[in-house]
């Protein structure tokens, strides 16, 4: 019987235990499985009325499979299990705006396991961009980033974002991208990127 290692103590050096790739769940498929596209929501009549010290939602819209969705990096070394929220939120003065959220978790594989990444001695670089789409009109952004924002806890990453909004059809789109963790300081494809998350949703 082979002799259990502890993978917190392996070194990244230790490369000839890293899971071979299966080609037959690529990059490709693991961005096209983080699709989140949902049909537009319609408001709730729950917003008839707005106290002026509160603000309510009049539209939300989440994964419609209400799970989240795993993206690989090009080796299957690491993996982000994302999920993607939209909300059209009211503000007591009667002005609308659209809430984006991201929400994930990161893991690298030793083994047949999956480990928390992004630890202290392994430290993870998150970077993103929310886009906020509406036809005839010029694309807006925010972006966020390990760097300058506290969005990462531990191997949990949280990110929102705030775009103000007139009645009309949106999409919103984030595109994440993970570096470094326990196997990123060998090679490139133990990077992870999720480029195709999106959700429509109507502004009332």
């Amino acid at each position: 019987m082979a002799e259990w290692r502890d993978p917190q103590r392996q070194s990244p050096s230790t490369s000839g235990v890293r899971r071979q790739p299966n080609r037959r769940r690529g990059i490709t498929a693991g961005l096209t499985a983080l699709a989140f596209i949902t049909a537009a929501a319609a408001p709730t009549s729950a917003t008839a009325s707005v106290s002026a010290a509160h603000q309510s939602v009049t539209a939300a819209t989440c994964d419609p499979r209400s799970g989240t969705r795993a993206v690989y990096s090009a080796d299957e070394s690491a993996k982000v299990n994302g999920r993607m929220c939209v909300e059209v939120r009211q503000r007591a003065d009667g002005s609308q705006y659209v809430h984006a959220y991201f929400g994930a978790d990161i893991w690298y594989k030793w083994g047949v396991g999956w480990y928390a990444d992004c630890t202290r001695s392994n430290p993870c670089v998150v970077l993103g961009t929310f886009q906020l789409h509406r036809e005839h009109e010029t694309t807006r952004l925010s972006t966020f980033s390990s760097h300058t924002a506290k969005i990462l806890h531990g191997n949990n990453v949280n990110a929102t974002a705030d775009f103000d909004a007139y009645p009309g059809h949106y999409k919103v789109t984030v595109a994440v991208e993970k570096r470094m963790g326990y196997w990123g300081s060998q090679s490139g494809d133990a990077n992870v990127r999720a480029n195709t998350l999106a959700i429509e949703v109507d502004v009332p």
